[in-house]
């Protein structure tokens, strides 16, 4: 076993966990903010790796993978972890993939001109949505166009249907979505806790 020290906006966080299991590494990262989603990269010499979103468990956020020697190696010798918001490694992806959209909403109006805003967006894909951000924010199951609703063993499920032609409604929820089969109709399925928080989806109650 070994340990990374762990960062969050420069400032030490903690320590990561390293669990040698050949031929894989498990890596272990818990933390207890309560400040917004986070995203966990692994630094090395060479390169950094994206870990992934934490998910919250109680009081805390964490999250474990496994990679193996192959997936390392373009990190090099590892010296940290550290966690960025979510949204921020979205924002570098969509300057990757699009360049000149520095942000997502310069990428929003190079894909769909005229609209202003992301609320545009998400109006104009999910007829009957106020608003991603907060689930909360969602009008009646039955005018969502769609997308279905379900409260079951203390969590609220959201259903999105899936279609080839519309670009993912939770980019930064993405490791916490679950596509699945509902009457024959594939759906992304998100999992809200009492807070609001996201959870991984460990079944579809539909």
């Amino acid at each position: 076993m070994e340990y990374l020290p762990l960062f969050r906006g420069g400032n030490p966080a903690g320590d990561a966990i390293l669990e040698y299991q050949p031929p894989y590494t498990r890596i272990t990262i818990r933390t207890t903010s309560r400040s917004g989603l986070w995203r966990a990269w692994l630094i090395g010499e060479s390169g950094e790796i994206k870990i992934g979103t934490l998910e919250p468990r109680g009081h805390e956020f964490m999250i474990t993978r496994k990679f193996s020697r192959q997936d390392l190696a373009p990190a090099g010798c590892l010296s940290r972890v550290e966690l960025r918001p979510a949204s921020e490694s979205s924002g570098d992806l969509n300057s990757k993939l699009y360049p000149g959209s520095e942000s997502s909403g310069n990428l929003q109006s190079k894909l769909y001109p005229g609209l202003k805003s992301s609320g545009d967006l998400q109006s104009k894909l999910y007829p009957g949505v106020d608003s991603l951000e907060n689930p909360e924010n969602l009008k009646s199951p039955e005018k969502l166009s769609g997308t279905l609703e379900r409260r079951w063993n203390g969590l609220r499920y959201l259903a999105f249907p899936y279609e080839r032609d519309k670009p993912f409604p939770r980019p930064d929820l993405f490791c916490f979505a679950r596509l699945d089969d509902i009457n024959a109709r594939k759906y992304w399925i998100f999992a809200f806790n009492s807070e609001n928080w996201p959870v991984v989806p460990s079944q579809t109650p539909f």
